[in-house]
This record gives C-alpha cells, structure tokens and sequence, in this order.
C-alpha cells in the first residue's frame, strides 16, 4: 500500500538527511495523498525525491506536477546555493503497472541540464524498484533506501505507533537518528585557543621568542640524543607568526568545537595531546629539524572527526565524511607545496586522531 512504503522510504530518507517539504508537514499520510516530495542539500548538488502515488492518478498528471514543480526547484536551486538539482521521481504502484512502465522507458535523461529528471518505477506487490531503459540505476544510495524500505507485511497499520501525520513522522525519525551530545559548550576548545593566544602573546611582546623557541621547540637533535621529551608536547603551544596561530585558532575553532560537542570532554581532551604527540613523534623520525605548531593535533581533531563522521554515515553540522576528507587532503597538500612546512606533523596527527577514534568506535562506545 502506498501510505505504508511511504512512511517507510521517508523514514529511511530522513535517517539520510532529507527533509520532507511537501505537502506542508500537517498534512496527514493516507492511500490517497498524492506525492510526497524529499530534499537534501548537498551542495552543489540539490537531490529530490519525488513518491509519487501512482494508483491515485495517472502518469500525464505525474508529468505535469513535476514540471510545476521545476519552477519552483530553480528557486531553491539559487537559495541554496547550488549550481543543479537531481530529481528522482518514484512512480509508486501497488501492482505491476504496464502503462507506467512504458511511460519510464519513454523518458530519456539528459546530463548536463540545471534540473535532472530521473524516473523510476516502485512496484509495491513485487518489492521491486524498475528503472526506465533510459535512466541511471545509481543515484546516491537511494535505490539501496528504496530496497530497505519495502514493508513486510502489506496489511502494516501506518499508525499503529501514533504518528497522524508527516510532521510527526519527521520529527520522531529525526529524535532517533539523531547524533547524541556529548557536551554543551565549547570550554575545552576555548581554552585551548586562548592559552595559544596567549602564549604568542607574551612572546612576542616580551621579546623572548627566540629564546622559548630554543628551550621548548621540537628538536628531534635534543628529543633523541639528549631525551628532552617535554618538547613533544610543549612545542605543540608555540607558534612561528600571526598567519600560522590565526590558521591554527580558526581551524581549532571549526573542527574543535565539532569535536568536542559529539566526542565530548575528555575523550577530545585526550585527543588533543596524544595527536600533538604522535605528530611531533613522527616528525622527529623523519624530519630530523625543528617545529612548533598546534597543527599535529588539529589534524589529529580532523583525522578523528573524519572516522566519526564516516562511522555515522551522515552530515554534522554542515560537514559529512567526504568534506573533512578534502579538507585534510588541501591541508596536507598545502604542506608539500610549501617551504618550511612540517608535513610529518601533519600526516602523524591525522594517523594518530584515526586510530584514536577507531579504538572508540570499535572497543569502547561498543561497550556503552
């Protein structure tokens, strides 16, 4: 039954980040409602999915919502940002439809235009997802969505768990598969900024930064032969100019609060040092020079923010796995192509930030 695959599929879509945005989320879900339309934003591509009942009336209707809804899509194309859209239009049957079959093969997708149509065929009875001769099979993961969403049994009440109407269907989807808040503030990170600041503050205002720089800078010489460890951390809190601490803060600030809000307190905290360490440890073994920076460890937030994101298979706050990940892979390339840039910092803090949040994900919240 239509009501039933559509509660399901928007259940499914949501746990992926979409949003129903029509009809106006009051409007009950019945076997009669006659389209239910999905977004996501993932810029700069604007995804639509279109469940479209296809009992409840016939294909040249379909035809004609979607194409009043294109007017509407340019719109949001611009208020979002995004440079097209991709529109899925599901045409939802109960039982094996010939004349919507036909219809889908007629449809021919064209790339490269400002909205893409792609249509395909739900047939309910036979829990089987069609597409036209003419249309992609892959888009995103939907089809796999789709394939999740048919219902065990056909005779399923749409509401024997209280939901009346899609809002509510949302808006307990999303308390589900929301990701849980480990910390409410952002104290951890702000001090970390501060004590930073502060730092090349005195130094530079004192006049004693070449002297700190000597005492407290990694210095794989003195780190190996005369066993000054403190360096690997205490180096981590030096900064060699305004440009490399305000790229350090604003980064801490972007990715450290993420961090500490969803890992929480003490887990970033532990972060936070063993990913300086493991990044000063790692330029020690192959850099053979002198470093300061706060960047083993940013990178180790980054690289840990990276395995959480993915392990969650969702956006956060605006950044999925795929966004961290070319962040990281500019700011190591941003290394290569710069003088005077320790890479290996880099590339040992993200190493040690992985394997800190794997060791979480698999051994420790497995646990909780």
């Amino acid at each position: 039954m239509y009501a039933e695959f559509t509660k399901s599929l928007c259940q499914h879509l949501i746990a992926n980040d979409y949003g129903i945005v029509l009809p106006i989320n009051s409007v009950a879900l019945t076997q009669k409602t006659p389209i239910v339309v999905l977004a996501r934003n993932i810029s700069p591509v604007l995804y639509v999915v279109n469940i479209i009942n296809g009992d409840a009336m016939p294909v040249t209707e379909s035809t004609a919502i979607v194409e009043l809804q294109n007017l509407q899509m340019e719109k949001a194309i611009q208020n979002m940002h995004c440079s097209y859209a991709v529109c899925i239009n599901l045409i939802v049957t109960n039982v094996s439809n010939a004349d919507v079959q036909a219809f889908i093969d007629e449809k021919q997708f064209v790339n490269g235009e400002k909205i893409n149509q792609v249509w395909w065929q739900v047939d309910i009875s036979q829990k089987q997802l069609i597409f036209g001769k003419n249309q992609p099979t892959k888009i995103l993961n939907i089809a796999k969505i789709i394939q999740q969403s048919f219902l065990i049994s056909e005779n399923a009440d749409i509401f024997s768990d209280g939901y009346d109407n899609l809002k509510a269907i949302e808006q307990s989807q999303r308390a589900k598969t929301a990701v849980p808040v480990l910390s409410h503030n952002y104290q951890v990170t702000l001090s970390l900024i501060f004590i930073n600041i502060i730092v090349w503050a005195y130094l530079n205002l004192t006049g004693s930064e070449a002297l700190f720089f000597q005492r407290f800078a990694n210095d794989s010489q003195r780190v190996i032969y005369n066993h000054q460890y403190y360096r690997l951390v205490t180096s981590a809190f030096l900064h060699s100019g305004v440009t490399h601490l305000e790229y350090n803060c604003i980064s801490l600030y972007i990715f450290g609060s993420r961090v500490e809000k969803y890992l929480g307190k003490k887990t970033y905290i532990w972060l936070y040092f063993l990913s300086a360490l493991g990044g000063n440890i790692t330029s020690v073994c192959f850099t053979g020079g002198i470093s300061v920076g706060a960047s083993g460890a940013i990178f180790g937030i980054i690289g840990a923010f990276i395995a959480f994101s993915g392990s969650n298979r969702r956006e956060i706050e605006g950044f999925n796995f795929i966004t961290i990940l070319l962040w990281a892979v500019a700011g190591i390339a941003f290394g290569f192509m710069n003088v005077g840039v320790d890479n290996f910092a880099h590339l040992g803090g993200i190493a040690t930030g992985l394997a800190i949040e794997w060791i979480n994900i698999k051994f420790i919240n497995t646990k909780k």
